[in-house]
């Protein structure tokens, strides 16, 4: 009986057929939609163009076959071989995958959208431009791939194994990747927007946590100092009123502002690593620690205060004046800032609520003013 023919009227008769030999059977543009099958062998077989939407195929081989823009929507593959097989522009959207493999398949441009790829390899195969939006799995095996430009959007593939994959120009934005190995893998130009790789692995200085422009490298630290001193000048009354935190409180800012130095800075980590110690020192010191032992630790730090402080060149004597003048203005004041401030104040508080960016230099310009503006003392 013709294999085509006995396909054809077990799928119209609703029977599950089984150990089939198939291999490199003429299967060009067959309609073969609904068929359920165990142990088919279609090795080699030319299926090209063929109609396999809800398929469900089991324990099968299609090693080396050619299913070239077949439709395998919404079809199920359970424990099934495609290893080197041929399928550029077909599509297998909503389909389920599972346990299966393709290692080394040719599925340049397919669509896997919505389909379900738990435990199945993609090792070493080419899926250049693939659309794989909202796909979902576990342990599912990209190494060494080729998904250049491919889209990942929204899929779930934790615990996924992207070694050595090639994703320059992929598109992975607002998916879940969390445990997902990425150590080797090239992501030139890879999206990551909005993307969840938490606990994700990825080699030193790459991924979507690493810096990706050094013009973003070298304003990273005003940035973090704006964003630092625009929390301070809100807190300042309750950071002062409170005297015993406010030692505490001012190291702790110290802290984070060497550590967001320390990645651009032009000084050695063995200079920061030393500063930084003596900080933490201090800290754990409450006997000794008072504000001119902080203005010394300050001015020997690799940030040269005295050439670089909100007030310019400032010599740490007058800085010690000044902050003294404003521990003992804001210890003896209510929550109400003083009345000198509000002219600047205010207005630095209505960006900051409605959300307005604030640059290093308005709020340099501003707290140079705060400081300026108080006695000697």
């Amino acid at each position: 009986m013709d294999t085509l023919l006995e396909l054809t009227s077990a799928i119209l008769n609703k029977v599950r057929i089984s150990d089939i030999e198939m291999m490199g059977a003429d299967l060009i543009d067959a309609e073969l939609s609904n068929m359920q099958a165990d142990r088919l062998n279609l090795c080699s077989a030319n299926m090209s163009g063929s109609k396999l939407r809800m398929v469900r195929l089991g324990d099968s081989r299609l090693n080396g076959a050619n299913f070239e823009k077949a439709d395998f929507t919404n079809a199920v593959l359970r424990m099934c071989v495609l290893d080197g097989g041929r399928g550029a522009g077909a599509c297998f959207n909503n389909a389920r995958i599972e346990d299966s493999s393709a290692k080394g398949a040719c599925l340049t441009g397919v669509e896997m959208r919505g389909a379900k790829l738990t435990e199945t390899s993609f090792e070493r195969a080419v899926l250049q431009d693939a659309a794989l939006d909202g796909a979902e799995g576990d342990g599912i095996e990209f190494r060494g791939a080729d998904l250049s430009r491919a889209t990942f959007i929204s899929v779930r593939f934790n615990d996924a194994d992207f070694r050595g994959a090639d994703l320059r120009g992929a598109n992975l934005s607002k998916g879940c990747f969390r445990d997902a190995d990425f150590r080797g893998a090239l992501l030139d130009g890879t999206l990551f927007e909005g993307a969840d790789c938490s606990g994700a692995i990825f080699d030193a200085n790459e991924g979507p946590y690493a810096a990706s422009t050094d013009k973003e490298k070298n304003d990273e630290p005003a940035n973090i100092l704006a964003s630092l001193l625009s929390n301070t000048l809100i807190k300042l009354p309750g950071v002062f009123a409170g005297n015993e935190d406010f030692i505490k409180d001012i190291t702790d800012r110290l802290q984070q502002a060497s550590d967001a130095y320390k990645t651009t800075s032009k000084h050695s980590p063995e200079e920061w690593k030393e500063w930084t110690e003596s900080f933490l020192a201090l800290a754990k010191d409450k006997e000794t620690l008072d504000l001119e032992t902080i203005i010394e630790a300050l001015y020997k730090g690799p940030i040269k205060l005295q050439n670089q402080s909100l007030l310019g060149a400032v010599s740490k004597e007058e800085m010690l004046d000044r902050m003294r003048a404003l521990n003992k203005l804001l210890n003896s004041s209510t929550n109400e800032p003083p009345e000198a401030w509000k002219p600047i104040l205010e207005p630095l508080m209505k960006k900051l609520k409605s959300g307005e960016g604030i640059d290093f230099k308005t709020i340099q310009g501003l707290f140079s003013k705060l400081l300026q503006d108080l006695p000697s003392k």
